[in-house]
């Protein structure tokens, strides 16, 4: 009988110990790179870079840091971003399903050719905000393509509000002529502030 109970309190020891090595991971300080779904449905204190190639899944995640996107964000479940979401050239960040909230600003820069990026979903908890949406940015969204930057003919990024979406400061979308008619759908976005599209 000692044996047996010797035996369990290794496991549950070692599997412990095991599950504390991944929350270590994720909370360590500086930034984590993320591809995969490993820091899915995880609290992340320190900043997260997507590299560029890569594909990260924060569904369910608390991120109390900045977010650095040159790969693929997506969020499949209710995310929180405590600070600033700045999608950098050839980036895409998407939410579907679960609503999400970013705390700070989100920016797009460049976003890869033919991504979809925005708010897809509008599932939540509660009532939402004000205006029924799940989907919050309580600082500044801005979308920009460069003049310089040349896209394949109709391939140019969307960017998408369906889910119903509620920006809290101004939403600024420009680009310069080069995107694609129709590639901006304001269908269920309010934004608090100012809006300027050029």
């Amino acid at each position: 009988m000692k044996k047996r109970i010797a035996l369990v309190s290794g496991l549950l020891g070692a599997i412990v110990l095991a599950f504390a090595g991944v929350a270590t991971a994720a909370n360590a300080p500086g930034s984590v790179s993320c591809s995969g779904n490993s820091l899915a449905g995880t609290t992340i204190a320190s900043n997260v870079n997507v590299p560029a190639g890569a594909t990260c899944d924060l569904s369910w995640s608390d991120v109390k840091g900045n977010v650095s996107v040159s790969g693929s964000l997506i969020n499949y479940g209710a995310t929180t971003f405590e600070k600033n979401v700045a999608v950098n050239p050839g980036g895409s960040f998407i939410a579907s399903n679960w609503g999400v909230t970013i705390s700070g600003n989100l920016s797009y820069l460049n976003p890869a050719t033919y991504s979809y990026n925005g708010f897809f979903g509008n599932y939540g908890f509660g009532p939402g905000d004000a205006y029924g949406h799940y989907n919050v940015v309580k600082g500044n969204l801005t979308y920009t393509i460069t003049s310089d930057t040349a896209y394949p003919d109709y391939q140019s990024p969307l960017l998408y509000f369906g889910g119903g979406t509620t920006v809290g400061g101004n939403f600024t979308y420009s680009d310069h002529g080069i995107g694609f008619p129709g590639h901006l759908d304001q269908g269920g976005l309010k934004v608090v502030g100012s809006t300027n599209i050029s």
